[in-house]
């Protein structure tokens, strides 16, 4: 038996994933920034344990009213980042048909889709992964992409008890204030114990991808594994400059 659910979230839950500051980040007025969250749920039975697979969509939005009156336009389908501009197409399907109360006449500003994979229902987000980080070129390089994912790790902490955030980003650039964790430089340990998070037969190395980071929730263990995963970085990137131009190292984010 499989039990599927779709709900929204309450708003004031949804605002806290995002900054407290964000409409100053972006230089709009707060009142123009609304913010909108649907949590989607699938719920079954393996091997005599009830399973959860769970995904947040959390979107904060713009008046087009207020956009059209300053000349401005909001636009993901004119990202160069394909998968940003996936997300143009689906918040135009849900605001036009399943959610068209709650974001039709709205833009996109900042789009977050978290997911669980799949995990006991009695712990459902020990592991989190940060799947989408829509946004727009404009907004970039005002720390705005460090905040998010730090009120992300904050709520995710609070609300459900997660250990382990995964951001599916690329490590090398990941804003350096962040001290990322690339997956390719974790202990085996580290995978390990990630991997009890999963019922049995549910996870698989290969889900990770190495170029990917991730961060502790315990900032004690975070700053720990962090020191560690560097060092192996230094010894790697030892090992390789011998032969290879100083060029095709990555560099520390």
């Amino acid at each position: 038996m499989e039990e599927r659910i779709e709900r929204l979230m309450n708003r004031d839950t949804v605002r806290r994933f995002f900054p407290r500051n964000l409409a100053e980040l972006v230089s709009f007025p707060q009142e123009e920034i609304k913010c909108v969250g649907i949590e989607s749920e699938r719920t079954k039975e393996h091997k005599g344990e009830l399973v959860i697979s769970k995904e947040l969509y959390l979107a904060a939005v713009v008046s087009n009213l207020f956009l059209f009156k300053r000349n401005e336009r909001l636009d993901f389908r004119v990202s160069r980042n394909k998968w940003i501009r996936g997300e143009a197409e689906f918040y135009d399907a849900i605001a036009e048909r399943t959610y068209r109360e709650q974001l039709y006449g709205y833009s996109p500003l900042l789009v977050l889709r978290i997911q669980n994979w799949t995990q006991p229902q009695t712990s459902p987000f020990q592991f989190a992964e940060l799947l989408r980080y829509a946004d727009h070129d404009q907004f970039r390089r005002r720390g705005i992409a460090s905040a998010v994912f730090d009120t992300v790790c904050t709520e995710l902490t609070e609300r459900y008890q997660t250990q382990f955030v995964y951001a599916n980003f690329g490590w090398t650039s990941a804003p350096k204030s962040l001290k990322a964790i690339p997956i390719c430089f974790c202990s085996e340990e580290t995978i390990e114990e990630i991997r009890r998070c999963f019922p049995r037969d549910y996870y698989s190395d290969s889900s990770f991808e190495r170029t990917r980071f991730l961060r502790f929730m315990d900032a004690t263990r975070h700053a720990i594994e962090y020191g560690k995963a560097m060092e192996r970085y230094e010894a790697h990137a030892r090992n390789i400059r011998r032969d290879l131009p100083p060029t095709s190292v990555p560099t520390p984010p």
